[in-house]
């Protein structure tokens, strides 16, 4: 099903209430609204991804964390923020090879200082 962008003001009200939540430390209830978005609306699909890889990361859920921020990756190869996550997300599950593959594509793809 084609999600494009079936509501957007729901999708912007959505997005603010997940906000709200992941900053008030309900990360749970965060990921639930931003899930929950992406039902209705492929707009901000990598940065939602992102914000939810954090979150998970933050939680040491490093499964979840890893399938977001692949997803982020792959929707945004540029983003500086998902590829990072990604990094120390596989850095964090032992797996150092693939954290520097990943380093090497984006790098490959970008320049960056901080990286």
């Amino acid at each position: 099903m084609d999600v494009s962008n079936r509501n957007p003001i729901k999708a912007e009200k959505l997005f603010e209430e997940a906000i709200a939540l992941r900053d008030s430390h309900k990360p749970l209830e965060a990921i639930e609204k931003f899930r929950e978005i992406l039902s209705i609306s492929s707009k901000y699909e990598a940065a939602i991804f992102g914000l939810m890889g954090h979150i998970y990361y933050q939680l040491k859920d490093l499964s979840n964390s890893l399938d977001c921020y692949q997803k982020s990756t792959n929707l945004s190869p540029k983003s500086e923020l998902a590829s990072i996550g990604l990094f120390h997300t596989l850095w964090d599950l032992g797996r150092e090879w693939d954290a520097f593959a990943e380093a090497k594509r984006f790098l490959s793809l970008c320049d960056s200082e901080e990286y």
